[in-house]
C-alpha cells in the first residue's frame, strides 16, 4: 500500500517533468524566432538555442519511451546551467566592454530556471550545492566589476549586478522553502500510509483486520455485487496454544494465513476475523467456484507440515449474498455453515443450501 502511494507521487513528479520540458522547448524557439527577428540574436545564442532544443527533445525521449526520468533531469540541469552560466560571462564581457546591457539583462532573468530545475527535480543536497555554486559565481561576477582586475565604468552595469545578486538570493531562499515543503508533504503522505495502514491491517500477520473486512464486505452487499463469503476457524486452536504456549500459535496462524494466501485469486480478500477466525471475500465467482476455492484452501493447510506442531486443520463456512440481502444476513448464513462444519467433525467445508 505504501510503495504504491509512493509510486504515485513520483509519477506525477516525472509528468510535472516532462511537461516543464515541452513548455521549455516551446519557450525556446519562440525567444529563438523573436530575437532572430529582431536582430538582437547572437552567435553564442544561435548556439545555444539549437544545443537547448536538442538535449530538451532528448531529455523527452529519455523520460517518456525509455523511462529514464532520473538521468534526464541530471541531463537538463547539467546543460541549462552550463549554458546560462556561459552565458552569463559572456553577456557580461560584452556589457562592460560594448555597453550592450540587453544580453546581460536577458540572461539574468532566465537564471532562476536553474534554481527551479534543481530545487524541483534534483535530490536536497545536490539542488543546494548546485544553487549555492551558481550563486557564489555571480557574486565573483559583482566583486570582480569593483576590482581594476576587470574594472565597469557603467553605473546601470553595475547596479544591474547588484540587483541580480540580491534577487537571485531570494529566489534560492524562496525555492529552499519549497523543497523543505515538498519534503513535508512526502513525510505527512508517509504517516498517513502509516496510520491508514495500522488502521485496516493485523499488526501480528499482516493482512486485513477486521475493522477492513467489514467495510469491504459492506461495500460490496451495498453495491449488490455478487461475492461469496468464507469463514474459515483452524480447529483446536485453543488446545495449540496451551500445549505450546501462544508464541507457537502465533507462528501457526502466520502459517495458516500463507497456506491461505497461495491458494486465493488475485481479487480474493483475505482479512483476520478475530483471534483464529478468518475471512475471505471471493468475487466474480459461482457456488461451485466457491467450493473449490474453499476446499483448495482447506487441502493446502491440512497438507502443510506445521514446525513444533505437526498437523493442523481448518473449517470452513460458505454463504454467498442474494439480491436485497444485508451484511448481517450473508455473513450469518456463512457462520451458520461454518458451525455446521464443526459439529459434523470439523475439517471440512459446508456451503449455505439454496
Amino acid at each position: 500500500m505504501r510503495s504504491a502511494a509512493v509510486q504515485q507521487f513520483y509519477s506525477h513528479n516525472d509528468k510535472a517533468f516532462q511537461r516543464l520540458l515541452m513548455m521549455g522547448f516551446a519557450v525556446v524557439a519562440a525567444i529563438w524566432m523573436v530575437e532572430e527577428m529582431t536582430g538582437l540574436v547572437a552567435t553564442f545564442d544561435r548556439v545555444g538555442y539549437s544545443a537547448t532544443i536538442v538535449v530538451t527533445c532528448f531529455c523527452v525521449v529519455l523520460s517518456r519511451i525509455f523511462n529514464k526520468t532520473s538521468l534526464a533531469k541530471a541531463i537538463i540541469f547539467i546543460h541549462i546551467a552550463i549554458y546560462l552560466m556561459s552565458l552569463a560571462v559572456f553577456s557580461f564581457i560584452l556589457a562592460a566592454n560594448q555597453g550592450s546591457i540587453y544580453p546581460l539583462a536577458s540572461t539574468l532573468q532566465w537564471m532562476p530556471i536553474v534554481y527551479i530545475v534543481a530545487f524541483l527535480f534534483l535530490a536536497k543536497r545536490i539542488a543546494v550545492i548546485s544553487a549555492i555554486g551558481i550563486y557564489c559565481l555571480l557574486i565573483i561576477m559583482l566583486a570582480i566589476s569593483y576590482t581594476e582586475l576587470f574594472p565597469v565604468n557603467n553605473t546601470e552595469l553595475r547596479v544591474l549586478m547588484i540587483n541580480m545578486v540580491l534577487s537571485h538570493g531570494i529566489y534560492i531562499f524562496c525555492m529552499f522553502s519549497v523543497i523543505k515543503l515538498k519534503r513535508t508533504f512526502r513525510e505527512s503522505e508517509e504517516r498517513a500510509l502509516q496510520l491508514e495502514q495500522a488502521a485496516n491491517v493485523d499488526g501480528l500477520l499482516g493482512i486485513a483486520n477486521r475493522r477492513f473486512m467489514q467495510k469491504k464486505l459492506d461495500e460490496y452487499v451495498s453495491e449488490e455485487e455478487p461475492i461469496v463469503v468464507l469463514v474459515i476457524d483452524v480447529d483446536h486452536f485453543k488446545s495449540i496454544n496451551d500445549t505450546y504456549g501462544h508464541l507457537v500459535g502465533d507462528d501457526v496462524l502466520r502459517a495458516v494465513v500463507k497456506c491461505m494466501q497461495n491458494m486465493l485469486r488475485p481479487d480474493d480478500v483475505i482479512g483476520r476475523w478475530g483471534g483464529e477466525e478468518f475471512l475471505v471475500l471471493a468475487r466474480n465467482t459461482d457456488r461451485k467456484g466457491a467450493l473449490t476455492l474453499a476446499e483448495r484452501i482447506r487441502k493446502s493447510v491440512e497438507n502443510q507440515n506445521f514446525e513444533d506442531v505437526g498437523r493442523v486443520t481448518v473449517s470452513i463456512g460458505v454463504a454467498g449474498n442474494e439480491p436485497n440481502t444485508t451484511v448481517a444476513q450473508v455473513f450469518a448464513d456463512a457462520d451458520g455453515a461454518l458451525y455446521q462444519a464443526k459439529q459434523l467433525g470439523r475439517n471440512r467445508v459446508e456451503i449455505v443450501e439454496e
